[in-house]
């Protein structure tokens, strides 16, 4: 049968928490990730909520957090039509913090806020 999002969501996650915190990712231990979501792309399953939250979570725990990937996940998940909840803008300041870009954390912040970002339930 066809996979969930939840199958390739478990994936990514697993590949994503490969280190015991606060151990570092390097570049090669990630790409089983990225490769997860190609995957998950190819078979037709659209990413969802959690897979991007999972995927911006993974961008900060690299050794070099990954801020323009990070971005560039924020700006498909939006443009996909799925809201960004609390969840997804802790993550997203994670990776802010780590890139040591905490002015444009703060800037995006105040984006969310005024966006109204959803708080969950």
């Amino acid at each position: 049968g066809a996979r969930s999002a939840t199958a390739y969501n478990a994936l990514i996650n697993m590949y994503s928490h490969q280190k015991q915190r606060p151990a570092t990712l390097l570049p090669h231990e990630v790409s089983n990730a990225w490769r997860a979501v190609d995957r998950m792309r190819e078979a037709g399953v659209a990413p969802d909520e959690v897979t991007y939250n999972s995927l911006i979570s993974l961008c900060s725990r690299m050794r070099s957090a990954d801020l323009p990937r990070a971005e560039a996940m924020h700006r498909e998940m939006d443009g996909s039509g799925i809201s960004p909840s609390s969840i997804t803008v802790a993550t997203l300041m994670q990776v802010y913090g780590r890139a040591d870009a905490v002015p444009r954390g703060r800037a995006k912040l105040v984006e969310a806020v005024e966006a109204g970002v959803q708080g969950d339930t």
